[in-house]
């Protein structure tokens, strides 16, 4: 099919289990493969490559967040089409071919994406409103096809060009928020995102390959919190937020301290990860401004 030499699929590695990668390459024999791995893992590089035909295979030297190893796939990108993917988020080739069935069927359709399941095949969020304006992550139940607000970005397919022509995924997102941002600005030059009913993943949540506790706590904690004041920083530009956050920060401050009174460690992290996410928030807006 000429569609196969049309697409190719990006991912963006950190520390990922040679397992999974091997689980989902498969699936993408007849594609363009391009990695970016964000850990420097040359032995990871040399048993991928052992098994599996990649096109493009760039290595950092450090993460510098999934955002922009996502950007860099994307610019490494020669195919008309693409689809991004989560390491942890399997898809079948068929999959692919109705996602690409799809974007061609829709006029002004900028992304396809499929619905998704966790392992026991039990439907999961992926798709719905702006954050801003729909609370919770209830996963939908779609009947057919059907145009959406925002899809995560753990499995979206579109037009290359378009897509650089955007201007990419907004950078200063380390790895949370960039999806709902990207969206926001496909909504803005009202052009639609599908969620096609027939192609389906398997998406693992939230599952990080950190395996020290309180590490995983601090890293998962600290980038997502940092990347939710920069996504609503963007919506609502004002200094009421500036005040409201210097306010949370004395609060989570005593929480800290509490939580090492009562021997809560885990919890201590969490308010210690949230209070370096508003001190990096605040540095990162004077160097903007």
């Amino acid at each position: 099919m000429k569609s196969y030499k049309e697409i190719s699929v990006l991912l963006v590695l950190y520390q990922e289990d040679i397992n999974l990668i091997i689980k989902n390459l498969i699936n993408f024999k007849n594609f363009k493969i391009i990695l970016v791995d964000n850990d420097s893992n040359f032995e990871l590089k040399k048993n991928i490559q052992k098994n599996f035909s990649i096109y493009k295979y760039i290595i950092n030297s450090k993460n510098n967040g999934y955002t922009k190893g996502l950007n860099q796939a994307i610019k490494a990108c020669d195919t008309k089409y693409a689809i991004t993917l989560n390491a942890d988020c399997n898809i079948s080739e068929s999959s692919i071919l109705k996602l690409f069935e799809g974007y061609q069927k829709y006029k002004n359709c900028f992304i396809t994406a499929p619905v998704s399941y966790n392992e026991a095949l039990k439907l999961t969020y992926s798709s719905g409103g702006f954050p801003e304006r729909y609370s919770g992550h209830n996963a939908l139940n779609i009947s057919g096809d059907t145009c959406v607000q925002v899809v995560l970005g753990s499995a979206m397919f579109f037009e290359t060009k378009k897509m650089i022509d955007l201007g990419l995924l907004d950078e200063n997102f380390f790895i949370y928020y960039s999806d709902y941002d990207l969206c926001r600005k496909i909504n803005q030059i009202k052009e639609s995102i599908i969620q096609i009913k027939d192609a389906s993943c398997i998406h693992v949540h939230g599952i990080s390959k950190v395996k020290n506790k309180y590490k995983k706590i601090f890293l998962r904690e600290n980038n997502y919190k940092f990347d939710e004041l920069y996504y609503y920083y963007k919506i609502n530009r004002h200094y009421g937020f500036l005040s409201n956050l210097e306010k949370k920060i004395f609060k989570y401050f005593f929480k800290i301290v509490y939580n090492l009174l009562i021997f809560n460690f885990e919890k201590s992290v969490l308010f210690t990860a949230r209070v370096f996410a508003y001190f990096r928030f605040l540095l990162f807006l004077k160097k903007v401004d």
